[in-house]
């Protein structure tokens, strides 16, 4: 299959399988490759009824980077990958999660989606580790008469544990809550 003339390999070695949207029978329809579409349907007008040709949705992504689309007249968003999980994939334990198996929210093809509890999705992959790092963020220490940077950390917990100061207080610094803490300025490392 060709879309905006790029072949996509995935698409070649799947069968694309449609099933209608729970709640949206005969309106819309969920593949097994994370496609969404709007089917034919007649909508009344004044002069009658005059025909809506049906189109694949173009999804949004959410500040979570999973993606959306909005479904029905009052548009009802609905994420792409618990669609694609509702429609194609087995619950039988009735979990309320779905995980992506490799770990792109973009890559809703039910081969790559599984139900799971909150905690296995939290302990999944790389997430500990990807949210270790977003929390260390790194800071410079600078003298606050000569403006210099005297020295970066990786994080403010090993600033605060190198100076014996609360990291606190070096946080409401490069928050500009404060002006010094431990007898610096502190600015986030760019």
């Amino acid at each position: 299959m060709e879309i905006k003339g790029k072949v996509h390999c995935f698409f070649e070695q799947s069968k694309e399988e449609w099933k209608d949207i729970k709640g949206f029978d005969g309106l819309y329809q969920v593949s097994n490759l994370g496609m969404v579409r709007s089917l034919d349907h007649y909508v009344k007008n004044g002069h009658g009824n005059r025909l809506v040709h049906g189109k694949i949705l173009k999804p949004y992504k959410s500040s979570h980077g999973y993606l959306f689309v909005a479904l029905g007249k009052k548009a009802k968003h609905r994420s792409v990958h618990r669609l694609v999980a509702t429609a194609f994939i087995q619950n039988p334990q009735n979990l309320p999660e779905v995980n992506h198996k490799d770990e792109n929210k973009s890559n809703n093809v039910s081969s790559n989606l599984e139900w799971c509890n909150h905690s296995y999705n939290a302990l999944y992959g790389t997430c500990q580790e990807r949210l270790r790092k977003h929390k260390q963020t790194a800071v410079e220490m600078i003298d606050k008469d000569t403006k210099i940077v005297i020295k970066t950390f990786e994080s403010m917990k090993v600033a605060a544990e190198s100076l014996g100061i609360h990291k606190e207080q070096i946080s409401a610094v490069c928050r500009k809550q404060r002006k010094t803490a431990g007898g610096y300025i502190w600015r986030y490392a760019l």
